[in-house]
């Protein structure tokens, strides 16, 4: 699944939040033994700082659904992988860990959404329809596809894990 960036050393690993970001950064890392920077090291919404860190590093592979909005900017040499989660899927995972309301609204207004707008929907449709031709290196990969790699964990086994489901 992950054959596409096995050429790329510098990656980042976006979409809108709950679409499995997380995990999908700490697969490609663990598979090209590359170093995982988690979206918390650089403060989640400052795409500014991650820029930075692609212009300083190699070997690296950058979590960041907070930075979506910004993907198709980043410098050419990052490959930018988009999640794709079923977007009921998402809204689930949100309510679940009570990321509606001031979260949702700082993400929305990235993207000059309304507050009748859904974030997961929004993010969406504005990578598939602006972003994505703009960025030079560019895939989609479906979480559902994650469930294939030796890191997968499976939903009954994450029932004590926090937020970020991965631990």
């Amino acid at each position: 699944m992950f054959t596409v960036l096995k050429d790329h050393n510098k990656i980042l690993v976006t979409g809108c939040q709950r679409s499995g970001t997380t995990i999908a950064a700490k697969m490609i890392a663990s598979s090209f033994n590359l170093n995982h920077i988690d979206e918390i090291i650089y403060g989640a919404h400052d795409h500014n700082k991650v820029i930075a860190i692609f212009n300083e590093s190699e070997n690296v592979v950058v979590q960041g659904p907070a930075i979506s909005h910004m993907c198709h900017c980043m410098p050419d040499d990052v490959y930018v992988v988009w999640m794709n989660r079923d977007i009921e899927d998402i809204r689930r995972s949100m309510k679940r860990i009570n990321w509606l309301g001031e979260y949702e609204q700082l993400e929305l207004d990235k993207y000059n959404g309304q507050a009748t707008d859904r974030i997961e929907i929004l993010k969406q449709e504005y990578y598939h329809l602006v972003q994505k031709n703009r960025i030079a290196n560019t895939s989609v990969i479906e979480y559902v596809d994650l469930r294939t790699h030796q890191l997968w964990i499976d939903d009954e086994h994450r029932t004590t894990f926090g937020e970020k489901q991965t631990e």
